[in-house]
């Protein structure tokens, strides 16, 4: 485990799957911790090569029929792409920001090889994050990025609002294929002035995303105490993923919600939607961070510029 410090702010970076699995302001927590197995929630993992799901595992390629291992049974799946538990390195490192990497070799269902890094840094407006897949190998290499961070909602996610600013909902089977795409306009899914979530079961997809002048989607997770902790995602954030916890386990249940920046949709490997084809030497970067409210509260009396 790594550690990284900035005036009242620390981190934890786990080399299992190069993920940040802590990260604090003032001494409160913003991600939700791990209880038992992280397996049993992805919390906080880089999904590369592609993130969601891979419909039966299946896909072509080239003209090529590709098997990836099924991990999600039922409904038949393969889940979060190949990273999420492999070995990093430390790349580059220093009290407040670290690098680390994981070289991907081909296998039978992902024939290419990819080198996959994430950088952590913490400055005076929270935690800026990048995870990036660089193609190392001599083919064009298909390839969607995601990341599955999950913020503590301090008691029931029911008592949080929630601010997605997307124009439009996917709709899809068990297995995330995509049937269609509808206009939040008027629904539940309108999530772009913020709503509470309630007693929703949220686990959906949302896209046409609004951006500010820099080109980031801000997504929001508000706090009945009036706290707010702002997720963002770069330019390449094409798609943003809420799921509100439900399906977890005893005190993991509906006791946080993950807001996910991706890339790319589920199935993009099938589908190639929005997939990225990288070129020999080329590479997709996927920025995102963590603003909490708070952070501007004790940057002034204690936190280094």
């Amino acid at each position: 485990m790594i550690s990284l410090h900035h005036g009242t702010q620390t981190a934890e970076v786990d080399l299992c799957g190069g993920r940040v699995v802590s990260y604090s302001v003032a001494g409160r927590e913003v991600l939700a911790a791990e209880t038992g197995s992280p397996r049993s929630s992805y919390r906080s993992s880089l999904l590369a090569p592609w993130p969601n799901r891979v419909a039966g595992g299946r896909w072509t390629w080239d003209g090529e029929e590709l098997a990836l291992p099924v991990n999600e049974d039922p409904p038949g799946t393969s889940l979060h792409g190949l990273v999420a538990f492999a070995p990093f390195d430390v790349v580059s490192r220093l009290d407040r920001e670290v690098r680390v990497g994981h070289d991907l070799e081909p296998s039978p269902g992902y024939p290419f090889l990819l080198r996959v890094e994430a950088s952590y840094r913490l400055d005076a407006d929270g935690l800026h994050c990048t995870v990036e897949a660089l193609a190392t190998g001599d083919r064009p290499t298909p390839v969607a990025l995601g990341v599955h961070p999950y913020l503590l909602t301090r008691g029931p996610v029911d008592e949080v609002v929630l601010t997605i600013p997307a124009e439009q909902v996917l709709q899809g089977d068990e297995r995330w294929e995509e049937t269609g795409r509808t206009s939040v306009a008027g629904t539940a899914d309108d999530y772009r002035q913020g709503r509470r979530v309630g007693a929703r079961e949220v686990d959906g997809c949302w896209t046409e995303l609004a951006r500010d002048d820099g080109g980031r989607v801000r997504c929001e997770v508000r706090f009945p105490d009036g706290d707010e902790v702002e997720l963002w995602g770069g330019s390449t954030t094409r798609y943003v993923v809420a799921f509100t916890s439900h399906t977890l386990p005893g005190d993991l249940h509906r006791a946080s919600i993950a807001v996910e920046p991706n890339t790319a949709p589920a199935n993009a490997l099938r589908s190639a939607t929005d997939l990225d084809v990288l070129a020999p030497g080329r590479r997709l970067v996927l920025e995102w961070g963590l603003r909490p409210s708070w952070v501007s509260a004790v940057r002034g009396r204690s936190d280094p510029e």
